[in-house]
């Protein structure tokens, strides 16, 4: 990817806490310098090294009445940010 490429990767935290996450998921956290969660009720966020910023899509939950529209906006937001 050329160096002014925006990307995203989508890591999926797992099931529950940490230790539970893939080697890979726990690469791609340990590089990151921005990391987006679904949620900050996930006990996996404790996985993500110091340093690294995290922001979360909470709001969406307050703002939608339904999972599957919290879920488009979601989408919706990871296009926008690798755009």
């Amino acid at each position: 990817m050329p160096d002014d490429a925006r990307g995203i990767t989508v890591v999926g935290l797992g099931p529950g806490e940490a230790a539970h996450l893939t080697l890979a998921a726990q690469a791609a956290l340990a590089s990151a310098g921005t990391v987006w969660v679904r949620t900050t009720r996930h006990p996996s966020l404790a996985a993500i090294p110091p340093g690294v910023r995290v922001h979360s899509f909470d709001a969406l939950y307050e703002a939608h009445d339904a999972f599957a529209d919290v879920y488009d906006a979601i989408a919706d937001a990871l296009v926008a940010l690798a755009s």
